[in-house]
């Protein structure tokens, strides 16, 4: 997954436009097929490239960066993503005020 968001950055970048070989809706349904229906959330892939279930709460280091890079790939190719992120909207203020005050910004934080 982060292989071809990467190569859309930088096909972008350098080229234009959506990296070869497929063409840009066939990078769209790509993107967009990696996202669950249900929670809105792009969850990782297993090894076999079918998506794994994405668990409760929706926030995951891993959950996070997969729906920030595939996102980011969308837009790029002027798409965005086929579902509202539902299990995001359904978390309380509270939950989401904990899950943001327990990031490591201290020890990790973002980069810039």
């Amino acid at each position: 997954m982060r292989a071809q968001c990467d190569a859309v950055e930088i096909a972008d970048l350098l080229l234009g436009r959506a990296p070869l070989p497929l063409s840009a809706d066939e990078q769209i349904a790509r993107l967009r097929f990696w996202q669950d229906p249900h929670s809105g959330i792009v969850g990782a892939l297993d090894e076999d490239g079918r998506q794994r279930p994405v668990g409760t709460p929706p926030f995951s280091k891993e959950t996070g960066y997969h729906f920030l890079c595939v996102g980011y790939a969308l837009d790029l190719l002027g798409s965005e993503f086929a579902h509202p992120p539902h299990g995001v909207a359904a978390l309380s203020a509270g939950d989401v005020v904990e899950y943001l005050e327990a990031l490591p910004r201290q020890e990790n934080p973002p980069m810039a």
